[in-house]
C-alpha cells in the first residue's frame, strides 16, 4: 500500500493537488477517543497529538489444558489457530503483529502521519524497531513539514520506538525475574 501512495505523490508536479491527495488520508486511522488523554499525547508535537497501538497475537493450541485460550474460557482442541487483539499490553517482539492508531488536530499532520502509519502497518515490532523509516523520504513530503512540524514527526516516530521498546524492556525483565537472572 505503502508503494502505490509514494507512486501515486510522485506523479505529482503541482504542490497544491499533492497536498488534496495527502490530506484524503486525514482521519482514516480508527482512534477510540478514550486515549485522547494525556497518558497518550505526543510531547515535542505543535499540534495536538495522540497514540496508541492494538497488536494481533496468534498460536496453534499444542495443549488444550495448558493453553492460554483455556485461561480466557474457551475449550477449542489441539491444532486450532488461535487469534487474539489487544490494546496497550504486552506483545511478543518477534511474531505479533503491531498496529499503531494516531489522531492529530491538525489536518495535514494527521494526514502524514496516517500515511506513515501505513508504512509501517502489518509489521512485527522487531521489524518497527529495525526500520530507518526511508520510505518517509520517498513520499517527498518535505514541504508539508519543515521546521517545527519536522519535529513533531520525528517525536511521533521516536515515540512508535520508544513504546515497543519500554513494552519489551518491561517483559524481559519479568521474565528475567521469574527465571532469576539479575538485571543489570
Amino acid at each position: 500500500m505503502i508503494n502505490k501512495i509514494i507512486n501515486k505523490i510522485q506523479t505529482f508536479t503541482d504542490e497544491l493537488q499533492k497536498l488534496d491527495y495527502v490530506v484524503s488520508f486525514n482521519n482514516k486511522s480508527y482512534f477510540n477517543s478514550e486515549y485522547k488523554t494525556d497518558k497518550y499525547i505526543i510531547k515535542d508535537c505543535l499540534s495536538s497529538t495522540w497514540l496508541y497501538y492494538d497488536y494481533t497475537e496468534n498460536w496453534i493450541i499444542d495443549d488444550p489444558e495448558q493453553d492460554k485460550s483455556k485461561k480466557l474460557g474457551h475449550n477449542y482442541p489441539k491444532g486450532t489457530w488461535m487469534i487474539s487483539t489487544q490494546k496497550n499490553n504486552e506483545f511478543n517482539y518477534e511474531d505479533d503483529i503491531i498496529k499503531f492508531h494516531i489522531y492529530s488536530n491538525s489536518k495535514i499532520t494527521d494526514s502524514i502521519l496516517n500515511i506513515i502509519l501505513i508504512g509501517i502497518d502489518g509489521k512485527t515490532p522487531q521489524e518497527i524497531i529495525w526500520d530507518d523509516f526511508s520510505f518517509i523520504k520517498e513520499l517527498r513530503l518535505d514541504s508539508f513539514f519543515e521546521g517545527p512540524k519536522n519535529i513533531g514527526i520525528n517525536s511521533v516516530l521516536e515515540e512508535i520506538k520508544k513504546q515497543i521498546y519500554l513494552r519489551y524492556r518491561k517483559r524481559e525483565l519479568k521474565l528475567n525475574k521469574i527465571l532469576g537472572i539479575k538485571n543489570y
